[in-house]
């Protein structure tokens, strides 16, 4: 039974025709709207509770070990890190992410999906292994030390059945992936850290990494079986409908994996382990950046992929809504960064780091891009073979700015060519969702809100830089004009009557028992593009 969401309807002649359906539907109840929002809400916050816990957790591995061991050795660690996920990249060719797509659309058959995924995932792992067998003798030329026998062990348990965190959130199951994930990440950090401690010796930690992985599929296995999720044979008609689906996003995942850690790849092989290490601090991930993006997106993407089989308005709408949350959450969180950057690397990685604080500010602008989640769309109509494309022309602007700006500027040359390559992925993308949609690009995003919190997280910024003005300690500063700053944004945006971010407010502080402004505000899933303030409040 071939699963396809529905085509998108030309629901009108260009723009006019998605203002007109969008028109004929505002005040249109959609029945259980209020609990399913409230649902949706409530995993997406128990799903960031989760990230912010692992993050939190992960984020003392460098904290921790760039006072642990030194600066060279940190870089041999590092160079295996990059090196696993560089190769990750090319086998996982996002295997499990399939999970989220058909026991969302297609639920009943969890069994012969999560099968098939499993022997997809061995396969591959069987693959990888193979692969940097032969290439050897080229990886060991590039590394500042052999783990080339390590790195097939490591990448064949990573690899294989790792998929317990994307069945529950298939399953809408955000408690099971906060229990797995922290119990995961608070093992792996603790270890790690008291092995580095010990041993002061990154062939230790590696083999520390192997026996965690293994130990992990062990477990993983047994728990499939054990819940009667795990067959032996392999369903064909399922399996040809998740390679329809993998395969254009495991290309795209592929090229982003490589796009990411090249710039990483460069400095490693021509700057040394010593180099790779600073640029691994000042390229650090941002743990507000995934916490945010990963608990909204993992949570609304099963739904947007069943509401794509009704109307794909339903869906587009509800990723509008997701977006504005993006712009409130993450760019205050920009300014302060930029401004504090400095406090920040001096303060976690210690000052011997500090040539990674003007590359940390660069690598911040993907937190302004990743404002606009712009792969969701198009992966809940399956249109997954826009991804290879974008995210090929990604890597040709990436390598050819690399080259020109190492020669030009060296060191900070490959960030900034990683940058301007994720924003021009971005706008690929963008303009492919306007099409697949057939909408304006004006109504690819609710622009006026997103203009309006954007200018109040500028019109307040000012407040950031009286550090400058107060001989104060700098965490001190940092901690007091930061709050200051949070808490004028948001009692501004209290007046703003912004429905996505009242909504959101609202539902974090009733927990507390705490009001937000006093409006009750329900956002709709109909297509006109805009939530709904319940009767009696203020329109925006």
């Amino acid at each position: 039974m071939a699963v396809k969401p529905s085509p998108v309807g030309r629901h009108a002649a260009g723009a006019q025709g998605v203002q007109t359906k969008r028109a004929d539907q505002v005040g249109a109840a959609v029945p259980g709207e209020g609990s399913q929002m409230a649902s949706l809400t409530q995993r997406t916050l128990i799903l960031a509770f989760s990230q912010t816990l692992n993050f939190a957790v992960q984020f003392l591995s460098p904290v921790f070990l760039v006072r642990i061991l030194d600066q060279t050795a940190y870089g041999q660690y590092k160079e295996f890190i990059v090196y696993s996920s560089l190769t990750l990249s090319f086998i996982s060719f996002g295997i499990k992410s399939n999970l989220l797509y058909f026991i969302s659309v297609n639920p009943g058959n969890d069994r012969k999906y999560v099968t098939n995924t499993v022997y997809l995932l061995f396969g591959f792992s069987l693959i990888g292994v193979v692969a940097i067998y032969f290439l050897r003798g080229y990886i060991e030329g590039l590394t500042t030390y052999n783990f080339v026998l390590l790195l097939m062990a490591y990448i064949f348990f990573y690899q294989n059945i790792d998929l317990l965190d994307t069945l529950f959130l298939s399953k809408k199951r955000s408690d099971q992936v906060l229990y797995w994930s922290t119990c995961n990440i608070i093992v792996r950090t603790a270890l790690l850290i008291y092995v580095a401690y010990r041993t002061r010796d990154v062939l230790q930690i590696v083999y520390l990494l192997i026996a965690l992985e293994a130990a992990k599929s062990f477990f993983t296995v047994l728990y499939l079986l054990r819940k009667k999720l795990l067959g032996w044979r392999v369903d064909l008609p399922f399996l040809k409908q998740q390679l329809i689906y993998i395969l254009p996003l495991g290309f795209a995942a592929l090229i982003t994996h490589l796009n990411t850690n090249l710039s990483k790849v460069i400095i490693s092989a021509n700057l040394g382990a010593s180099a790779l290490a600073i640029y691994a601090i000042g390229s650090q991930n941002i743990p507000i950046l995934n916490i945010i993006s990963q608990s909204v997106t993992y949570v609304i993407f099963p739904e947007m992929a069943q509401r794509t089989r009704k109307d794909p308005l339903l869906a587009l709408n509800l990723w509008n809504q997701s977006n504005v949350l993006y712009v409130f959450l993450l760019v205050p969180c920009f300014f302060i960064l930029l401004v504090y950057a400095d406090v920040l690397i001096n303060t976690l990685f210690t000052d011997t780091y500090s040539a990674a604080i003007p590359l940390f500010r660069i690598y911040l602008v993907l937190l302004l891009r990743r404002c606009f989640e712009v792969g969701a769309p198009l992966r809940a109509m399956n249109k997954n073979k826009y991804f290879v494309v974008s995210n090929s022309f990604s890597l040709a602007v990436n390598i050819v700015l690399l080259y020109v700006l190492y020669k030009m500027i060296g060191f900070y040359g490959p960030a900034i060519a990683f940058v301007t390559a994720e924003v021009a992925l971005a706008v690929f993308l963008a303009f492919k969702i306007v099409s697949t949609y057939n909408i304006a690009f004006a109504d690819l995003f609710h622009w006026k809100k997103i203009g309006l919190i954007t200018a109040l997280s500028v019109a307040v910024m000012p407040i950031l830089l009286l550090r400058y003005l107060f001989d104060l300690n700098p965490i001190a500063a940092a901690v007091i004009f930061s709050s200051i700053y949070v808490a004028v944004y948001l009692a501004i945006l209290r007046k703003l009557n912004i429905d996505e971010v009242d909504f959101f407010m609202t539902k974090i502080l009733e927990k507390f028992k705490i009001p937000w402004n006093g409006r009750k505000v329900r956002l709709s899933a109909g297509t006109n593009g805009v939530a709904r303030p319940a009767a009696g409040s203020r329109s925006e």
